[in-house]
């Protein structure tokens, strides 16, 4: 079971957003919250919460300032924004903060079931604008990853850990990691998620290639 907390000032959207959520077996709405203070109070009451749906924008909340303090609190809690914002500063310093995905409100309803089920088995989740908005650069096409580099994110972006993508081609978690680490010097990126995401809008990996793609970078 997937208990997920939903934190958005707006009592309609909650409420469509609990209501779509109450009919998936797999996933259990165990609070709401609507401002900052009641958003701390309930994630204390519920430690063992797996998926938090944030609104950035709420009262008596600073978005960047507590996403940071729950990664540090609640390190196995995954934070999904939903949000009806697409600036890509925003974006950009959610991401490096460590949130794993990013919906925007004018999703379908069915898709937050999906978004939800993606974070909590240690995938991503971007709406479409928001990767095309985050994640246009200039010099398009002028990263070049060695071989490596290359297989081992795109096994990223279909979702693997390090051990399995170690286990895949053959090297340890620890070499994975250190293959990761040049890719993410070389995007500029701070973190795997990151990495990943702008290696796919930028065209330099595709997800679901596994082994079999090409580096068109």
């Amino acid at each position: 079971m997937i208990n997920v907390i939903i934190a958005d000032d707006h009592p309609p959207f909650r409420v469509g957003i609990r209501q779509t959520l109450e009919q998936a077996q797999d996933i259990r709405v165990l609070a709401e919250a609507s401002d900052g203070p009641e958003l701390s109070a309930t994630l204390s009451r519920n430690p063992s919460t797996d998926v938090l749906l944030l609104d950035i924008e709420m009262p008596d909340f600073k978005v960047y300032d507590a996403v940071r303090l729950m990664g540090t609190q609640y390190p196995h809690l995954k934070v999904l924004i939903v949000t009806a914002y697409d600036e890509r500063p925003r974006i950009m310093r959610l991401i490096d903060l460590g949130v794993k995905g990013f919906m925007l409100k004018e999703e379908p309803l069915n898709m937050y079931a999906h978004a939800i089920r993606e974070i909590a088995n240690g995938r991503t989740y971007f709406s479409a604008r928001v990767a095309h908005v985050a994640l246009t650069e200039n010099g398009r096409g002028a990263i070049v990853f060695s071989p490596r580099e290359f297989e081992v994110l795109t096994l990223a972006a279909d979702g693997l850990s390090s051990p399995a993508i170690g286990m895949q081609l053959g090297i340890s978690s620890k070499t994975v990691d250190t293959h990761v680490e040049r890719a993410c010097r070389k995007l500029g990126a701070k973190n795997r998620t990151t990495a990943v995401v702008r290696a796919i809008e930028l065209g330099l990996i595709t997800v679901g290639v596994g082994q079999d793609g090409n580096n068109s970078g």
